[in-house]
């Protein structure tokens, strides 16, 4: 149990750097950053409706509704300060 944790782990990092990598290859252009994070929001939810669809048992407690929140406002506001590091605005 402690090796497949591990591994969710490592594999959580791997895929939060290889988002920075790429959001950081997005940002050598001035583009659209609204449209970039809209649509990383269209994955999400369309990954969670997939999970939905799959009867996956899933249940919200208050403790997961807080650390959620917590999480996302923490996801969104080091993206947004990356966005600002480079000096854009849209």
């Amino acid at each position: 149990m402690t090796i497949r944790f591990i591994l969710l782990v490592l594999a959580c990092l791997l895929c939060a750097g290889f988002n920075d990598f790429v959001f950081k290859l997005f940002a050598r252009k001035p583009r659209l950053i609204g449209l970039y994070f809209s649509l990383i929001g269209v994955v999400w939810a369309g990954a969670f409706m997939a999970v939905a669809g799959c009867g996956l048992p899933g249940r919200f407690s208050e403790a997961a509704i807080v650390w959620g929140l917590l999480s996302g406002l923490c996801s969104v506001s080091s993206n947004l300060l990356l966005v600002l590091d480079r000096g854009w605005t849209a």
